[in-house]
C-alpha cells in the first residue's frame, strides 16, 4: 500500500511538470506568433527624426548590452532614463511604433502576458520595463557599429533651436513634477498630480529654471506641512494647497522682482539619461539646463 502511494504522488508530480511544461511550450509559440506578426520592414537611417534620434541616443547609453546586439530591459539597469515612469513609457512606444526598434524574442517569458479581450481573442502583451529590445535598422554605409556611433552620440549640429527649447521645457516639466512628488511623499503625503498641477508648472517655466522651481516647491511643502503639524489645517487640505501656493510664490517673485535662488539637484533625485543627453552633448550647455530659464537663444 506504501508503495502504490509513493508511486501514485511521484505519477502525479510528474504529470504537473508534464502540464508546466506544455503551458511554457504553447506560451513560448503564442508569443513567438506575436512577436514575428509584429515585426515590419527595417527603417533606414535618414528617415529618423530629430525626437527619434535623441530617444534613441538615451535609449542606447541607457541599456545597449556590451555586444551591441540587445537593448537590456530599462527597468533592470540603475540609472534612469527620464524623470517620470510615463515618459519612459512614450520613449518605448514612439520607438515601437515607428518600427527602429523592436521587441526581442530573447527576452524572458515572464515578461509577456496573455490576457482574453472584450471579443473572446487571444492578445500578447509584454511589460515595457521587463522586455529586451533589439534595433529594427539600416545602416546607411552598411557598418553596424557606425550606426551605433551615430545613434548614441548624434552630431548636435542637426538640432535646431526651436526643438531643443521645446524639449528642454519637457524634460524640465519632467523633472519639476518629478521633484514635486519627491518632497510630497517625503512628508507623507499621497498626492496625483493632474491638469492643474502640469498647467501650473507650465507657467512656472515661463519665468523660472528648473533649480529656482525646486525653490519653490521646497517652500511650499514646507509651509503646508507647517500648518498641518499646528492643526490649522487638514491633511488633505495642506497637500492640495502646495500647487496653489507654487503658483502664488511664482506671481509674487515676478511682480517682486525675487533674487529666487536656484537650487541644486538632490542626490535622490538624481538626472535622467535623456536630460544629461540633451543638456550635455547636444545642446552643451550642461548644469546650465537646469539652473537657467529655458530659452531658444541658448547658443
Amino acid at each position: 500500500c506504501s508503495l502504490n502511494y509513493l508511486v501514485k504522488g511521484v505519477q502525479f508530480e510528474l504529470a504537473i511538470l508534464e502540464q508546466k511544461r506544455n503551458a511554457v511550450q504553447e506560451k513560448k509559440e503564442k508569443v513567438h506568433t506575436a512577436l514575428v506578426r509584429s515585426e515590419g520592414p527595417e527603417i533606414v537611417e535618414e528617415d529618423l527624426n530629430l525626437k527619434d534620434r535623441l530617444y534613441m541616443s538615451a535609449l542606447l547609453r541607457l541599456a545597449l548590452s556590451e555586444d551591441m546586439s540587445i537593448i537590456e530591459p530599462p527597468g533592470k539597469v540603475d540609472r534612469i532614463l527620464t524623470p517620470k515612469e510615463s515618459f519612459v513609457q512614450e520613449i518605448i512606444q514612439t520607438l515601437i511604433d515607428r518600427k527602429i526598434i523592436k521587441v526581442s524574442g530573447k527576452s524572458s517569458l515572464d515578461a509577456f502576458d496573455i490576457r482574453v479581450d472584450e471579443k473572446g481573442k487571444e492578445v500578447v502583451t509584454y511589460q515595457v520595463y521587463n522586455v529586451k529590445y533589439e534595433i529594427n535598422m539600416i545602416p546607411e554605409d552598411g557598418d553596424y557599429g557606425a550606426l551605433i556611433k551615430r545613434l548614441m552620440y548624434p552630431n548636435p549640429e542637426i538640432f535646431d533651436e526651436e526643438f531643443c527649447y521645446e524639449m528642454w521645457k519637457k524634460i524640465a516639466l519632467n523633472e519639476s513634477e518629478e521633484y514635486l512628488l519627491y518632497e510630497m511623499r517625503k512628508v507623507g503625503y499621497d498626492f496625483t498630480p493632474g491638469e492643474k498641477t502640469y498647467r501650473v508648472l507650465e507657467n512656472l517655466l515661463d519665468r523660472f529654471s528648473t533649480g529656482q522651481i525646486y525653490n519653490i516647491i521646497y517652500r511650499a511643502v514646507a509651509y503646508s506641512t507647517r500648518r498641518y503639524q499646528a492643526k490649522e489645517i487638514t491633511k488633505i487640505h495642506a497637500q492640495n494647497s502646495v500647487i496653489t501656493s507654487c503658483e502664488l510664490q511664482g506671481e509674487r517673485a515676478a511682480s517682486e522682482n525675487w533674487n529666487l535662488k536656484s537650487f541644486s539637484r538632490r542626490n535622490d533625485v538624481p538626472q535622467s539619461i535623456i536630460s544629461e543627453v540633451l543638456f550635455n552633448s547636444i545642446m552643451q550647455i550642461s548644469t546650465l539646463g537646469f539652473s537657467e530659464v529655458p530659452t531658444k537663444d541658448f547658443r
